[in-house]
């Protein structure tokens, strides 16, 4: 592809990627702030009284409540300061762009006849997101009392650059400023100019990669064991598509590549992308998402390659 094709492609991928997530970006910004405003932290200590319990539902909640992963970081990132363990807060992330009605409707629409894929991904894709859950629940153990409460207000002021205005805390200003609609609106517009910068500098990155890497030498090798996932797996983190229409480019790479490699792209793509590795950085720990980051990588690829 010639260089003013590249550059054609780039700028179609990027607006095509900017018009995809705009709604989805604003419907997570109006969620977490539905959920800053009014979810009591009470409510979250007792769904996740048991541990494991709050894995459970946060794996599945998205048969209710779906959403893609270009809105799924301000929602997470709410729950957690409301209280929720930050394993449950990760499972309930990487879980609901993947288990939900939308994803599973446009997977068997594309794989029509391919009902192995189907079925893998997501009853390994849940399997995936159990494991994870767990692992997380055992290295990343809930803070409580006053160490929560730090979290709490150290999150919001990073993100934010203010104080955290929870009915918990005495910070009366940011609860004056939170009565009405006009305060309500102003936070909800925080958060989608917060989220959009770096899902921005996301789509840029991931459109150049869709441009510019050369697909044919790829494709050539991918039908070797092993290194095929790899490949996908690359491909899944670049391209950063959204989980409601990844299916129909991993059906494309079906004829080059095996099942296998296929089930890597549509297990790892709603759990991790470029442009959610950007948002992840910013809205969480450094060192939980390294740690996050390395677990989902470790855990698609095995259930990927025994599949």
């Amino acid at each position: 592809m010639d260089a003013a094709n590249s550059y054609a492609l780039f700028s179609y991928i990027l607006w095509a990627m900017i018009a995809e997530a705009l709604p989805f970006l604003l419907l997570g910004s109006l969620i977490a702030t539905i959920v800053r405003y009014y979810l009591k932290p009470e409510v979250i200590e007792r769904i996740t009284a048991v541990p494991i319990f709050g894995i459970l539902l946060a794996s599945l909640i998205g048969l209710i409540f779906p959403l893609c992963e270009c809105a799924i970081v301000p929602v997470a990132r709410s729950l957690r300061e409301k209280g929720l363990s930050p394993a449950a807060a990760y499972t309930f992330m990487i879980a609901v762009p993947l288990i939900n009605p939308i994803v599973i409707f446009s997977t068997a629409y594309a794989f029509r006849g391919e009902a192995k894929v189907i079925a893998g991904r997501f009853i390994l894709g849940w399997v995936a997101i159990l494991i994870i859950g767990a692992l997380l629940l055992l290295l990343l153990p809930s803070p409580s009392g006053e160490k929560k409460k730090h979290i709490h207000h150290k999150h919001t002021e990073d993100n934010h650059g203010a104080s955290c205005g929870c009915a918990s805390c005495s910070c009366e200003t940011a609860a004056k400023e939170k009565q009405g609609i006009r305060g309500f609106i102003s936070s909800v517009a925080g958060e989608f100019f917060f989220m959009g910068r770096y899902f921005l500098l996301g789509a840029v990155i991931t459109s150049a990669a869709r441009s510019f890497i050369p697909m044919e030498s790829l494709m050539k090798i991918g039908r070797i064991p092993i290194l095929s996932e790899i490949i996908m797996m690359v491909l899944a983190f670049l391209f950063s598509v959204c989980s409601e229409a990844d299916a129909f480019i991993a059906r494309g790479y079906l004829p080059w590549f095996s099942q296998k490699a296929i089930l890597a792209f549509l297990i790892l793509g709603p759990m991790l992308d470029l442009k959610n590795t950007l948002l992840l950085f910013r809205s969480f720990p450094r060192r939980e998402v390294i740690l996050l980051i390395i677990i989902i990588v470790g855990t698609v690829f095995v259930t990927a390659a025994i599949a």
